[in-house]
């Protein structure tokens, strides 16, 4: 293992840990996941057909969602059991949803444009408000709408395929959600690195709550690793140590604590 990643230089990247611990192994690294949304008008008569789409994709969303709250044990973790019962209320907010059907019937879009509009419209709302925590709300909001159109467009999420048969003990990515935090401490993964978000999203939250190593806002990272690196996620001092030298190993080992 030190033969391999010596031949790599040392490179290491600042952002804010989230869970003080440390932890030491190799990283999967996830590809950055680009939702791709189809824009196409629709006929008048394909209409209902559209809407019961929608309808389908919202019900699969709310029964995936309702699937990973009963595996969380609510008094164990209640943060994290809370943050994921408001994306479960984004998914029955019968105002929001049925702007996505009046879109639908009057512009005559598809599904996945209609939620793009509102998606777009709400963040502009969001951005105006002035309250730290209700802005962040534009991250259950994208969840959701990611979640919907991944839905409609009947895909596997790419970051749930990587998760899964994971025999890393490091798992880096462009973004999370709690759920793919929730997933990924189901499996081997004891620390996490993620390129965005800051120290009280819902994200990092879900970290703390779980006590996993996590080191947040760790930018451009993902261009500089692959998988099989070997790194060192210090979520005590905010640091991601990419390649270590066998110095920089030593020292951690002494102070190695998850």
């Amino acid at each position: 293992m030190n033969g391999e990643h010596r031949k790599k230089k040392e490179q290491i990247f600042s952002g804010i840990g989230v869970y003080p611990a440390i932890v030491i192994g190799k990283v999967t690294v996830a590809p950055k996941e680009e939702v791709e949304i189809p824009r196409y008008q629709i006929l008048k008569k394909y209409i209902p057909f559209e809407l019961k789409r929608f309808e389908n994709a919202l019900n699969s969303s709310r029964s995936q969602l309702e699937e990973i709250l009963s595996r969380i044990d609510e008094g164990t973790h209640k943060e994290v059991y809370s943050i994921l019962e408001i994306k479960k209320m984004f998914l029955s907010d019968s105002s929001m949803m049925d702007k996505v059907k009046n879109l639908i019937e009057k512009e005559q879009v598809n599904a996945e444009w209609a939620i793009e509009k509102i998606l777009k419209e709400m963040e502009k709302f969001f951005e105006k408000i002035n309250d730290p925590y209700l802005r962040e709300r534009k991250e259950d909001l994208y969840f959701v709408t990611t979640r919907l159109i991944k839905n409609l467009k009947g895909e596997k999420s790419e970051l749930r395929e990587a998760t899964e048969n994971l025999t890393t003990e490091i798992f880096a990515a462009h973004d999370l959600s709690p759920v793919d935090v929730i997933r990924l401490t189901k499996s081997n993964v004891k620390g996490v690195i993620i390129e965005v978000g800051g120290k009280n999203s819902h994200t990092s939250i879900t970290l703390r709550s779980l006590e996993t190593a996590g080191v947040v806002g760790v930018e451009n990272f993902i261009p500089h690793s692959e998988t099989g690196d070997i790194a060192i996620v210090d979520g005590i001092h905010g640091t991601v140590i990419l390649n270590p030298t066998a110095r920089m190993l030593e020292k951690y080992s002494e102070l190695i604590w998850w």
